[in-house]
């Protein structure tokens, strides 16, 4: 994607996240205003979905060093993700709360482009197709316009089970 560039196989520079966060966001709020979703405002992320980001990634307790705060937090994201396997390291898992209205088909198709640039392959579930392919059209654009559609996959809690137990 000429967007955010990368280096061989989807490898970022860890201290540009932000940046690329922040893009992809960019591209989001222009998306949904061509949409025409609401003339009265731009449309924006709200600081606790970018938060809630930021949480799923485990960037919530930074080390300190000498390379300063934003290059601690965010090189944190290699210790706990292998993007040569696309898999969390075991024991990392992290949750977060968003209720009815707060955001979560956002964060959730952040997240998705954001993990798909790193080059991981991505799995979006829910118990409902029709909220599955609500949010994947949501994003639908933003996937493409960066390259990460055929990486990001939204699907039921059944459909996912039956494509791993036949794979």
């Amino acid at each position: 994607c000429a967007l955010i560039p990368r280096g061989d196989c989807g490898k970022v520079n860890l201290d540009s996240l932000p940046g690329h966060l922040a893009t992809i966001f960019a591209a989001w709020s222009i998306s949904m205003a061509a949409k025409g979703t609401d003339s009265s405002t731009w449309p924006s992320p709200h600081p606790v979905q970018v938060l809630s980001i930021f949480r799923l990634l485990g960037l919530d307790s930074p080390k300190t060093s000498k390379k300063g705060f934003l290059h601690d937090v965010f090189s944190r994201v290699g210790d706990y993700f292998n993007p040569k396997e696309g898999k969390a390291k075991a024991g990392h898992g992290h949750l977060i709360e968003l209720k009815t209205g707060e955001g979560k088909s956002i964060v959730l198709g952040a997240l998705a482009t954001l993990l798909g640039i790193l080059g991981f392959q991505v799995d979006c579930v829910c118990y409902s197709q029709y909220l599955s392919t609500r949010d994947w059209s949501a994003f639908q654009t933003i996937f493409e316009l960066f390259g990460v559609q055929e990486r990001v996959k939204y699907d039921t809690f059944t459909s996912l089970s039956k494509r791993l137990i036949n794979s």
